[in-house]
């Protein structure tokens, strides 16, 4: 009898914990955050490489708890799920209601973990040290990934072409050899 009050007992804790804090987040899945794409008015977006690598920095120097890193986690999903309402990843875009909104997510975050950061009024994110001092300070951390793509495959394609042309115009040239020979 004892053993089923037991397990009904941690079978409904499972229940009213909810499923999202079965599983611990860890700062992985911080990382893996960062690096997805966000899509926005059917345009896709990612973290900029520049505040990925603040990222990683931060997470290399300060121990981030799994409590902390779902906090973290949850209010970064709710800034997102607040971009793609309003179909803009601008600051200056936002209602103020939404600029409030995302500003005190940020503020969540500082007062409920050991990461403190503030977002301004212009919708900087300053990162600090646990002394206070300043450890990154980023605008716009978000990019519109096909365009990064798209240099890419322009860049990727550019030798392939280089590369025919020179083929074409090497068969072209022995070509016209063989041709010139045979006369």
């Amino acid at each position: 009898m004892k053993k089923i009050l037991l397990t009904s007992i941690v079978f409904l804790s499972f229940i009213f914990i909810g499923t999202n804090h079965i599983y611990a987040k860890t700062e992985e899945d911080i990382l893996a955050k960062s690096k997805e794409m966000i899509e926005i008015n059917d345009k896709k977006y990612r973290f900029k490489g520049e505040f990925i690598k603040q990222i990683e920095k931060y997470l290399d120097k300060y121990e981030v708890t799994e409590e902390e890193c779902d906090i973290v986690l949850t209010n970064v999903e709710e800034i997102i799920n607040t971009l793609k309402e309003t179909n803009t990843i601008e600051w200056n875009e936002l209602s103020k209601e939404n600029q409030t909104k995302i500003t005190e997510l940020v503020s969540d975050i500082s007062i409920k973990t050991s990461i403190k950061a503030t977002l301004t009024q212009d919708g900087i994110l300053t990162v600090y040290e646990d002394n206070g001092e300043e450890f990154t300070k980023i605008s716009n951390i978000l990019e519109e990934r096909a365009e990064k793509e798209k240099k890419e495959e322009e860049q990727s394609t550019t030798p392939t072409f280089i590369l025919v042309g020179g083929a074409a115009l090497l068969a072209l040239t022995f070509m016209t050899r063989k041709v010139i020979k045979t006369n």
